[in-house]
């Protein structure tokens, strides 16, 4: 019984919660207080989003911009609508959309800011009076998208107590960007805030300078790192990997450099062929990791990145034929996600195999999750008390930066031990060397020796041979000297001298 009493208590209260939020949509008035459009950077408040509430009546009559005009009639939109949650025809490619303002002391004769975000053509008007234009408001060839991109104006409120704002506003163009670049487009409506002036204008620059530096900063670095990378595998082929990570580079750097540009992109057209290409870009940053990982780990390409490119193929091929919206991005983010969850595999076991600087892009990947684990988390609980906008980016920005520079150590790494290990080889080839020749040299003065000796007693042997033929020689020559002696003597005597010599 209780349960019930509690969920009866329950669906009362959101009834009127719920009840109330439409009463104001129908009425199409909001109350407007300073409070309501302050700005801090600290707390991440921007003002007053006035998406909702807005009435709405399809076609274009300047009738419309009058104060006295009475709208109740007219439908209740929202102006940022999505197209595929309102119903058919209402959207016909130019309407008016119109808001009652009512405002307290404190906004009487200040200056406010508008802060617009639009991807057709618009007039303002304040009271009646136009006020601002943004591109020409029109049906068919003769308009002129203009999107200000969040650039604040001013807009002056007088004494009186309430104000009518009311937009003349075009974006024909629109279906026929739905049936060409179906998942290419942004809503076809508009997004107004209203803030403090002077504040808008700050955070603005702000806002543009830390972006313009950290983005051009970023690309710059990556870029140069790509480059490096390159000219070492131009000169050294067997190591695919440097020429995997500067293709990974540049695209990461073209990527970056894409989203430099789309900040000051104020036609739909450009913005839908940067949205291809960027599209593109994304799919090939995520294969060349993969790729780049499968190098340093595997030293060949296994099955599973073939399926990644498959993927990477039927994506593209969804975008420019089936052009449907939830398959495109399901295969882009499947891409994304599996590069990601196969990245860390590889990392995790190179890690756990001990494989020499594993631990360098692991610790780059855990750096990309956690930093961009934290902004988003941040983002989504709405308290930037803790960390400012400003660091919010710088720490974003330091999440992408984190893969990218892991991976650059890692091949640095890698080069500078391979260096290290070849004069350590030099070294001992060297010594090595060195030993072979003192162990020649010795080796060679044993034979010198040895050879020396055998000399010596050739040259003895010879000697002795040659004396030996000597005496031999000299004992004939006596002999014979002794004969011819013997042959001179009578043959008395001669006989008595052989006799005695022979006693």
């Amino acid at each position: 019984m209780k349960m019930k009493k509690i969920k009866l208590f329950s669906f009362l209260y959101c009834y009127v919660i719920i009840a109330t939020f439409l009463g104001a949509q129908q009425k199409g008035i909001i109350k407007l207080t300073s409070k309501d459009i302050e700005i801090n950077l600290d707390s991440a408040k921007m003002g007053l989003s006035i998406s909702n509430f807005w009435k709405y009546k399809s076609g274009d009559s300047f009738g419309w911009a009058s104060p006295e005009y009475v709208h109740e009639d007219w439908d209740t939109l929202r102006s940022n609508f999505n197209i595929d949650s309102i119903p058919q025809n209402t959207w016909t490619g130019i309407g008016w959309f119109r808001l009652r303002i009512l405002v307290d002391s404190s906004l009487k004769n200040q200056t406010i800011a508008f802060l617009l975000l639009q991807n057709g053509a618009s007039e303002i008007y304040l009271d009646g009076q136009l006020i601002k234009k943004f591109g020409t408001v029109a049906s068919g060839d003769k308009e002129v998208t203009y999107n200000p991109r969040k650039i604040p104006f001013g807009v002056h409120f007088d004494e009186k107590d309430s104000h009518l704002i009311a937009i003349r506003y075009s974006n024909s163009n629109y279906l026929d960007y739905l049936k060409i670049f179906n998942l290419y487009n942004e809503l076809p409506g508009f997004s107004l805030r209203i803030a403090e002036l002077d504040e808008a204008v700050t955070a603005l620059d702000r806002s543009d300078v830390i972006n313009t530096i950290v983005q051009i900063s970023l690309s710059g670095v990556i870029f140069a790192l790509g480059l490096i990378h390159l000219l070492i595998y131009s000169f050294h082929h067997k190591d695919k990997a440097n020429f995997h990570y500067s293709l990974f580079a540049f695209a990461f750097t073209l990527m970056l450099v894409e989203g430099t540009f789309n900040r000051f992109l104020t036609q739909n057209i450009y913005y839908i062929i940067l949205s291809i290409f960027n599209t593109i870009i994304i799919l090939i940053l995520f294969l060349f990791l993969t790729r780049f990982l499968y190098t340093i780990y595997y030293g060949k390409v296994i099955r599973f990145f073939w399926l990644l490119v498959f993927l990477s193929v039927v994506d593209v091929l969804t975008g420019f034929i089936l052009r449907n919206e939830f398959v495109f991005f399901s295969f882009m983010l499947s891409v994304v996600v599996l590069s990601l969850v196969e990245g860390m595999r590889i990392v995790v076991l190179g890690i756990k195999h001990k494989r020499t600087g594993a631990w360098i892009i692991g610790t780059g990947f855990s750096g990309f999750f956690l930093l961009v684990a934290f902004v988003l988390v941040v983002n989504f609980l709405g308290n930037a008390k803790v960390v400012s906008l400003e660091w919010l980016l710088v720490i974003l920005y330091s999440g992408f930066l984190s893969i990218p520079l892991s991976m650059s150590i890692y091949l640095a790494r890698s080069f500078a031990l391979t260096n290290k290990n070849l004069e350590i080889k030099l070294l001992e080839v060297k010594q090595l060397s060195e030993k072979t020749i003192e162990q020649e040299r010795k080796e060679a003065e044993i034979n010198l020796l040895r050879e020396k000796e055998q000399l010596q007693l050739k040259e003895s042997e010879i000697r002795a041979e040659a004396l030996e033929k000597e005496n031999e020689r000299k004992a004939k020559e006596l002999e014979q000297a002794r004969q011819i002696q013997l042959s001179m003597l009578p043959r008395s005597v001669s006989e008595n001298i052989v006799f005695s010599n022979s006693q």
